[in-house]
């Protein structure tokens, strides 16, 4: 397995955090579309860019609420956009947020809603892959810690993904922590890599 940063998380300039994520030992970068746009580049920049740092873009992410009825249409434009440029980027993986469900809006509702505007968007693409990382860490009364760090299982996990034959990207994100952040993703690549090599997992 090989491992990723979400490069929004980085918070500066595009080219500048790819450097950093090259020069960090990591093999790739998830990117966000409103990044790319922000510093006025094409994607054939970005993809340029990554070329020449020995890097590769996982996947594209980012998007408005996938849950809310109201902005069913923006997200249905926004991730077909998305789609289109994964595939320019090569990567042909897009990430999702689910976001906050509204709260005059009922479970049943939620559902209903967010089945029509994901159907929508995947009627675009033969293939998406859809990741929730979960939002909602500030209300549980929990912290975003580096891999290896927490309560989660990782030697587990990792060795279930391996019997699955995943081999793909394991994606550094780091939310909280705008001072320390690029420390707390550079060690959370270590102990990943640390994890993998315990449990032989390539």
């Amino acid at each position: 397995m090989r491992i990723g940063m979400c490069e929004k998380d980085l918070r500066g300039p595009l080219p500048e955090t790819l450097a950093w994520i090259a020069a960090n030992g990591f093999d790739g970068f998830q990117v966000w579309q409103r990044r790319i746009d922000a510093a006025g580049l094409k994607a054939s920049d970005v993809a340029t860019m990554a070329r020449d740092l020995g890097l590769e873009v996982t996947a594209v992410g980012g998007g408005p609420n996938l849950v809310d009825p109201r902005s069913a249409q923006e997200a249905i434009d926004a991730f077909r956009g998305f789609l289109n440029l994964s595939v320019e980027l090569g990567c042909r993986i897009v990430t999702a947020e689910s976001k906050a469900k509204p709260d005059d809006l009922s479970d049943a509702d939620a559902w209903a809603s967010t089945a029509e505007t994901v159907a929508a968007i995947c009627a675009h693409a033969k293939d998406i892959v859809f990741t929730d990382a979960g939002g909602n860490a500030g209300q549980a009364g929990v912290r975003d810690v580096a891999a290896g760090e927490g309560r989660v299982g990782y030697p587990a996990y990792l060795s279930a993904l391996a019997a699955t034959g995943y081999d793909g990207y394991l994606t550094v994100e780091m939310h909280m922590g705008a001072e320390t952040r690029r420390r707390q993703a550079v060690e959370a690549a270590d102990n990943l890599r640390t994890l993998l090599a315990a449990a032989s997992v390539r």
